[in-house]
């Protein structure tokens, strides 16, 4: 009769952690199971040659390819991050980890592990160790900047008033736009004449540098009343 596998009971696989051997009448080294639980509080039976695998393999009962969360966390604020939308098992040498489509309190938008998140290594964008365009340091934001936010929350972020007018119609943002720097190469500063902030020429269009234009409030107003908007800023 084969010895015994090597214990592996209490070890990590990703969101699985090994509970107890399955006992076999006849143990085939690696090819042992063992009853796993999942951090989302199902359990799965897996082999630990599966579970050992560095790429690939079992990495979950299955709850991450469902779409579900091991632990919801969707609208809890971790710093500057509010996740928003699971996006299951992400990245990882030694298996998927538990992502989320984060939006940060600047407007943008990040990808961020569950852990990271959970345990505070994960607080922003980024935008609190890049402010070197100058507009938007603490008490420092400036009308182009906030206009860049506004129109990012519209498209991108389901709790945002006036999201359903925008992101819930389908209207994106160019590839380009999500970084502010191209915005403001694209656009230029925002004028102190354009109190409306921007706004798309095309009402059925998206936010792209063709498609957009500074406006004052007058003209926003009006742009809105044919099309049923809420303001835009």
């Amino acid at each position: 009769m084969a010895n015994p596998p090597h214990d592996i009971s209490g070890q990590r696989f990703g969101q699985l952690v090994a509970i107890s051997l399955v006992e076999r009448d006849q143990w085939k080294s690696q090819n042992a199971e063992w009853l796993c639980q999942c951090d989302c509080g199902n359990v799965k039976v897996v082999a630990a040659n599966v579970l050992k695998k560095p790429r690939g393999g079992t990495k979950s009962c299955g709850c991450a390819k469902r779409g579900v969360p091991p632990i919801d966390i969707r609208g809890q604020k971790f710093g500057l991050l509010t996740p928003i939308v699971y996006l299951g098992e992400i990245g990882g040498q030694s298996g998927g980890k538990s992502g989320w489509f984060c939006i940060c309190d600047c407007g943008s938008c990040t990808i961020a592990q569950s852990g990271h998140l959970r345990a505070g290594s994960k607080k922003s964008c980024g935008c609190r160790e890049r402010m070197s365009h100058g507009h938007s340091r603490k008490g420092q934001i400036t009308g182009t900047y906030t206009s860049w936010c506004s129109m990012k929350q519209r498209c991108l972020n389901p709790k945002q008033i006036s999201y359903s007018y925008y992101g819930g119609k389908g209207v994106s943002i160019c590839e380009r736009w999500l970084k502010f720097e191209n915005f403001l190469e694209d656009m230029g500063e925002r004028p102190e004449w354009a109190t409306g902030g921007i706004d798309r020429i095309d009402p059925f269009g998206n936010y792209e540098p063709d498609n957009c234009r500074w406006v004052t409030r007058g003209e926003q107003s009006n742009n809105q009343q044919r099309h049923h908007h809420p303001p835009s800023s």
